[in-house]
């Protein structure tokens, strides 16, 4: 496991999953307020990362579509903190092999079923931002936003 912090006081993230090897012409517009991106996997080429870097910083996890080979640096899992708040990331949610709660996180941040998702369970908010490129089940492609400050968590899902 890894460990990054973003910020000592808060932050707004975007939170972006599945793109594929592809990425909207929107994203600009979408992110332009972010001050961090997190990729949930399944990036499939390393372009999208530095197209997105250059919006701003990127934290990516590894997907169940990422080759090692083209991602060798890339964590299957992450935990970031940003002021008081803890954020595990992985790509699958149904591989999240810790107890989110336990291990301090108040986030946990995924990917994989390319449909949107805010749910809190056992006091743990479940996010997904849908898939920038490929959603499934009639939902349009979307990231989401969080902002975070000191103890207000906010979230709000983009149609891209």
């Amino acid at each position: 496991m890894n460990a990054a912090t973003v910020s000592k006081n808060g932050a707004c993230i975007a939170v972006i999953s599945d793109t594929h090897g592809h990425l909207p012409d929107t994203i600009d517009r979408a992110a332009d307020k972010a001050e961090q991106i997190i990729h949930c996997g399944d990036i499939d080429h390393p372009a999208i990362l530095m197209r997105l870097q250059q919006i701003a910083p990127v934290i990516a996890v590894r997907g169940n579509m990422d080759r090692a080979a083209a991602f060798p640096d890339l964590p299957t899992d992450e935990f970031i903190t940003i002021g008081k708040t803890t954020i595990y990331v992985r790509h699958d949610p149904d591989r999240i092999d810790l107890d989110p709660r336990a291990a301090g996180a108040q986030i946990v941040l995924h990917g994989h079923t390319h449909c949107p998702r805010r749910e809190q369970i056992n006091g743990v908010l479940y996010l997904n931002p849908g898939s920038a490129c490929w959603p499934r089940h009639g939902y349009p492609p979307s990231m989401a936003l969080l902002r975070i400050q000191n103890d207000s968590i906010e979230t709000r899902f983009i149609d891209l």
